[in-house]
């Protein structure tokens, strides 16, 4: 059974928060939400901006202040163009921006930049 991509979300934050990073899970898109209006007399829909298409699932700072961005994907798929575009933007102004299909991947990648220690 292939594993999710919450799953692999899940073991890169952790695994950045164990290692003292500050990590936050980025949602995207838009929701619908039904609510009740009082003015109005009834329930009206509306929808509610997330953080903006493109934006990477999980934001990091390493322990250095290094800025980190990080799009998941399960094994065989690729980022959008959009979410391409926007780590390309996150590595032109001086930060990371990777996308990775594994919790080995981000290790691999941290460490080659140096972030993370070869031994762990």
């Amino acid at each position: 059974m292939q594993e999710k991509e919450s799953d692999i979300q899940r073991a890169i934050i952790e695994y950045l928060e164990w290692n003292k990073w500050f990590v936050l899970r980025i949602n995207s898109g838009m929701i619908s939400s039904d609510y009740w209006h009082k003015g109005k007399g009834r329930i009206v829909k509306s929808l509610i901006r997330l953080a903006p298409p493109g934006t990477p699932d999980i934001l990091a700072c390493s322990p250095g202040g290094k800025f980190i961005g990080i799009e998941v994907k399960k094994p065989g798929k690729e980022p959008t163009e959009l979410q391409h575009k926007t780590l390309e933007k996150i590595c032109d102004l001086g930060g990371i921006g990777l996308w990775a299909t594994s919790l080995k991947e981000v290790i691999d990648d941290l460490k080659s930049v140096g972030l993370l220690p070869e031994k762990q």
